[in-house]
């Protein structure tokens, strides 16, 4: 875990990690506990590198965390 806190950061985790602090201290603040939980959910995945939305998961494939696999596509006509 420590690992993956100190290698494979990318400007959209970095991103995540921004966004889902904010939100996590602004809600705290503002005592909105919904927030707290969507601020907590981007700051999970930012930390950790978790998710992988849009096939985001490619940069993390040099720390081995997704396995590359190759499509081929047939046309349907």
């Amino acid at each position: 875990m420590i690992e993956r806190l100190k290698s494979g950061w990318t400007i959209v985790r970095v991103i995540f990690t921004g966004i889902g602090a904010f939100v996590f201290i602004d809600s705290i603040a503002s005592k909105e506990w919904l927030g707290v939980l969507l601020g907590l959910y981007f700051l999970y995945r930012g930390l950790f590198a978790k998710g992988c939305a849009s096939n985001a998961c490619v940069a993390n494939e040099d720390m081995g965390i997704v396995e590359s696999t190759s499509v081929e596509w047939e046309e349907v006509k």
